[in-house]
């Protein structure tokens, strides 16, 4: 794993920087627009980003998709708070339960999407590589520091989310 990013500039977002960077690579910031200009000229070799996220619309600028979990991203469902308060108490909790329904509803379209984007993407020529065993566990030691450091600039409440996360996934 690590000897694949080695020199290789990939198009990442600031919390994926530092894994690129770690092993060898350089992390690009640009916007989504620019992506399928900078792959084709060679300004990014790569990119990190879902099957059904941005490869979705750059799948043919994509010769191989290695999948290697390297974060997960967070969608919430947000309300203007005075006019969520401005609803009766009967309606609150209709638009809180109609959200709480839908949100597990979202997560499971995506992983279907991820799926079916995964197989358009392998019929038309992508090699899908699944990350093994050895480079999740050499990712995770590589960047348990980076994670401990993150924590720290963030302050004690990072530091605490930090540890509960850890102690509930036994890492």
């Amino acid at each position: 794993m690590s000897k694949d990013l080695f020199g290789k500039k990939i198009r990442a977002t600031k919390t994926q920087a530092a894994f690129i960077e770690h092993f060898g690579g350089s992390a690009v910031s640009m916007g989504g627009s620019e992506v399928p200009q900078a792959l084709q000229r060679g300004v990014v070799n790569g990119v990190v980003t879902a099957s059904a996220g941005g490869a979705k619309k750059w799948h043919e600028f994509l010769q191989t998709n290695y999948r290697l979990a390297l974060n997960y991203g967070s969608s919430v469902i947000i309300a203007n708070r005075a006019a969520f308060e401005s609803l009766s108490a009967e309606n609150q909790k209709i638009l809180v339960d109609a959200f709480a329904a839908a949100g597990p509803e979202i997560s499971a379209n995506f992983v279907s999407d991820e799926k079916k984007q995964m197989e358009f993407q392998s019929g038309k020529g992508m090699k899908i590589i699944e990350s093994d065993a050895a480079d999740v566990a050499a990712a995770q030691k590589a960047m348990a520091p980076e994670w401990e450091k993150w924590a720290e600039g963030q302050g004690p409440k990072a530091k605490e989310a930090l540890a509960a996360v850890r102690a509930a996934i036994g890492k």
